[in-house]
């Protein structure tokens, strides 16, 4: 019998032990997951804010153009939904105390994670073997007045670049823009302001003719004088600006991602140490019942 009792006080602090690093799995569990919805929310709007800002929606159509990458906001966009439904299933399994539907989520958050990097790859590997060649042929191919060939005109204007490298790429490597000019978009809105852009600006013709007139109706017409341009190329902005940030927003899911796999993992772990305690208490207590009994 005293052996039997030192038995049960043994098993009873372990469980008292392990109901205890549960609770706190469980904590820690939940505020993970909250954090995976909330990027997850975040980035969406994000990109909601991004599609509904007409520039910065021309520029990456124009981008899909010039790099020959995969649609990045549609992916980015599937990923910030499937990593809400995945943190909402994840609440919603450890408020239930739901092993096996925890265990599919993380099976599914291991899965997500490995096709966001894949994903993130293929991106990278697209925009360093086209990003300087398709820049550089929309600069040569650039002619004001027609849309298919202004893809640039678009990245210009989001970025506040102007060129490859530098405005100079126009008066180089384009003859359908006249010499010491560079397209209207180029214009150092940071320095000039739409009126001194307007009055400088000039229709871009085998005859070149002034204007004083506003721009607004179709900007693509037009051009500027050179000195009044972005300093900064494109293919630098695109390299150190927009591309760490679509880098950071992949890292991010897939680091949150990881990361609540892992704790889930301990969680689902030490719950299933809690039922094998929980079947061996009761296991002793029917074990004392019955000794009881025959006594």
């Amino acid at each position: 019998m005293e052996r039997t009792s030192k038995l049960l006080h043994n098993l009873r602090f372990r469980h008292r032990i392990l109901n205890s690093q549960l609770t706190k799995l469980k904590i820690i569990s939940f505020i993970l997951n909250s954090i995976l919805i909330t990027i997850g929310v975040i980035l969406f709007s994000a990109v909601l804010s991004i599609i509904s800002y007409p520039t910065w929606l021309k520029m990456f159509i124009s981008l899909q153009k010039i790099t020959l990458s995969y649609a990045i906001l549609i992916w980015i966009v599937l990923f910030c939904i499937a990593s809400i439904s995945l943190g909402i299933i994840g609440i919603f399994a450890i408020h239930r105390k739901a092993t096996l539907i925890l265990g599919i989520q993380i099976f599914a958050l291991v899965f997500l994670a490995v096709l966001e990097g894949g994903i993130l790859y293929t991106i990278l590997v697209q925009w360093l073997r086209h990003l300087e060649v398709g820049v550089t042929f929309a600069v040569q191919m650039f002619q004001p007045g027609l849309e298919d060939n202004t893809v640039m005109a678009n990245i210009q204007e989001a970025l506040h670049c102007c060129g490859r490298g530098s405005y100079d790429d126009y008066g180089v490597a384009n003859e359908a823009i006249p010499k010491h000019y560079v397209p209207y978009s180029c214009c150092d809105l940071q320095t000039y302001t739409i009126e001194h852009c307007n009055n400088a600006s000039i229709l871009s013709k085998s005859k070149l003719i002034s204007t004083i007139q506003s721009t607004e109706e179709n900007n693509l017409l037009y051009v500027i004088p050179y000195h009044m341009a972005y300093t900064v190329g494109c293919v630098n902005r695109l390299k150190h600006l927009f591309l760490p940030i679509i880098i950071s927003c992949f890292c991010l899911l897939i680091f949150v991602n990881l990361f609540v796999t892992f704790v889930n993992c301990f969680y689902v772990q030490k719950a299933a140490d809690e039922e094998e305690y929980e079947q061996n208490w009761l296991n002793s207590q029917n074990f004392m019942k019955e000794t009881k009994g025959k006594l």
